[in-house]
């Protein structure tokens, strides 16, 4: 099974079911539903249809899109990875992976560190100036698309995550531009469902790119620590996390301790 046939997969996958059947609900149900009511009901009833709209959406959310989302996900999960395993040894030959107890934490300390820096985007979104919130937001998800996209490369060469994080923000302008396009858009859309399933039908090509490119030899003139907010609190986390941890097995082990006695 090549690579081809692995992006098509996907594509038919996220393009083909997930965002053709939002489209679908949104641009072609929805209307007819309404031409429909305009054509049997009066003017006097536009509240009953704004209502019915409201329920529709809420049924068509909760028992399609969220499930969806979820499955989505987690089958994403597994074949950008095959993506990028099957372009890594076709280019670059075996993976060195490391042991399943770092992997562990590698996706562990990997999903804090993007849940921070996902709240850190979306409260730079908000900054009350006119047009700098959304700049500064748009800027935010093309360097974390530009990670993204070389992260499972780096991954399969045994990089650990603070260096791939170490190396983006030393040539940040390099990765912005890798990302910088899906993040254009993607912002171009207001549904959350569909900004996903637009991210996750072009995703394959970058990480695909991103194994045929070689990055930068020389770091940029200047470093930007564009993710130095969400590694404080990345750390923070797991060392308090560490802490509990350590708290609870020493309770448990003075307990064993007792009965033995």
């Amino acid at each position: 099974m090549g690579i081809r046939y692995r992006i098509l997969r996907s594509w038919l996958w996220n393009g083909g079911v997930c965002l053709l059947s939002l489209l679908l609900f949104y641009n072609l149900l929805l209307p007819c539903l309404a031409w429909m009511f305009d054509a049997a009901a009066s003017s006097d009833d536009d509240h009953i249809w704004n209502q019915l709209v409201f329920v529709l959406g809420f049924v068509f959310q909760s028992c399609w899109v969220m499930p969806l989302l979820s499955l989505s996900r987690l089958v994403n999960l597994l074949w950008f990875q095959d993506i990028a395993d099957a372009a890594y040894i076709k280019l670059r030959g075996k993976p060195q992976l490391p042991s399943f107890s770092l992997i562990i934490a590698d996706l562990a300390f990997g999903f804090i560190l993007q849940m921070f820096f996902s709240i850190q985007t979306t409260l730079f979104s908000i900054v009350p100036v006119a047009r700098l919130g959304e700049i500064i937001a748009l800027f935010h998800m093309g360097v974390q698309y530009g990670l993204y996209a070389f992260e499972y490369k780096w991954f399969n060469m045994g990089i650990e995550p603070h260096v791939r994080v170490h190396v983006v923000e030393n040539n940040w302008p390099y990765y912005l531009g890798f990302g910088l396009p899906l993040a254009l858009l993607t912002s171009c859309f207001t549904s959350y469902g569909v900004r996903y399933f637009v991210s996750a039908l072009l995703y394959p090509v970058l990480i695909v790119s991103a194994n045929e490119t070689e990055e930068p030899k020389q770091p940029f003139i200047f470093s930007l620590k564009i993710y130095g907010p969400a590694i404080y609190l990345s750390n923070g986390l797991l060392r308090t996390m560490s802490k509990v941890r350590s708290f609870f097995k020493t309770r448990s082990d003075r307990e064993i301790s007792v009965v033995s006695d």
